[in-house]
């Protein structure tokens, strides 16, 4: 049993290029999702990765996306990945890595991660289409960027196979997600 003070949780309020992001995280949740960006796919997407990494989200982005999706998703990512690191200072004691092979239907994703102090993002997966959904495919590596600047984080992303780019793209956050859920856990000693 966690003591009140060793509680994971984050509040983040983040304000940038005419984007308002806020996001409520607990580390150690698991059933919880409240997300609500203004894109519909990145809404699930986003609740798949959090389901994955059995936490607690609560999302919200107001943008004006007639403008386009680039600087809401690059802001999430950074709100994301700045509760993660806010989470884990409480009691840094994790794993610290984390992997996945993730398989959505005909797509399968290996991603790897390691939290360390040069933050990087090699993301290997070519989109063919331009948009999926309502989401610039160009935009994906964007917010993991933004994840892995602010949290900390090396993260590998390699598509294996996938010919639907959808289910591609769920393989990955759900992918990611696992992988940030093992890298999370604490090590009690």
């Amino acid at each position: 049993m966690n003591k009140a003070s060793d509680v994971r949780y984050a509040e983040i309020e983040r304000e940038n290029h005419g984007v308002r992001v806020s996001v409520v995280m607990d580390l150690d949740g698991g059933s919880r999702r409240d997300i609500s960006t203004g894109l519909p796919l990145f809404d699930a997407l986003l609740a798949q990765l959090a389901s994955s990494a059995c936490l607690d989200l609560g999302m919200s982005a107001d943008a004006n996306l007639e403008m386009g999706d680039h600087t809401m998703i690059e802001e999430v990512g950074l709100g994301f990945g700045k509760a993660v690191r806010e989470a884990l200072s409480v009691n840094p004691n994790i794993v610290r890595c984390g992997h996945s092979m993730s398989v959505v239907e005909d797509a399968l994703v290996l991603v790897a991660i390691e939290f360390s102090p040069g933050a990087h993002l090699e993301f290997n997966c070519d989109f063919q289409r331009e948009t999926i959904g309502n989401i610039a495919t160009e935009n994906i590596p964007v917010f993991f960027a933004g994840v892995c600047q602010k949290a900390g984080l090396t993260v590998h992303i390699l598509k294996h196979a996938g010919r639907n780019e959808q289910h591609v793209l769920e393989a990955i956050f759900k992918g990611f997600g696992r992988a940030l859920g093992q890298a999370i856990c604490r090590i009690e000693r």
